[in-house]
């Protein structure tokens, strides 16, 4: 998320390429369930359930990313990370849905920071 973030291109996708090249189908439809499990946790520290985080160890950097991403569109991140892992299911080549998936989150991180920056409440 931190490289989706920082909008560098070239980085990503030689990242991706290492993730496609390294690990297998399986694997990869895991780390896409961290990341679904993820904002879900982010969503319910948004909206006020902090008792129904699964990944306590990382309630700090979850609350950074609810701080600087307030206006974050949880549900529509997990629908995007759900047709991913649909996707790898149906033998989808595994570069584009990285990619795809990647470009969404990024547009959705990049207007959420953006919105939440005129707000002025950005730790």
């Amino acid at each position: 998320l931190a490289t989706i973030a920082s909008g560098r291109i070239v980085k990503l996708l030689i990242e991706i390429e290492k993730i496609v090249t390294d690990y297998e189908r399986g694997e990869i439809e895991n780390f896409l369930n961290i990341i679904l499990t993820w904002f879900r946790d982010a969503m319910m520290l948004k909206i006020g359930m902090e008792d129904k985080i699964i990944n306590v160890d990382m309630i700090e950097r979850l609350r950074k990313f609810v701080a600087n991403y307030g206006e974050f569109e949880y549900q529509r991140a997990i629908s995007l990370v759900e047709k991913a892992i649909s996707q790898v299911d149906k033998n989808v080549q595994l570069n584009l849905i990285l990619i795809n998936l990647s470009i969404e989150l990024s547009e959705l991180m990049n207007k959420a920071y953006q919105k939440t920056k005129q707000i002025g409440i950005l730790q």
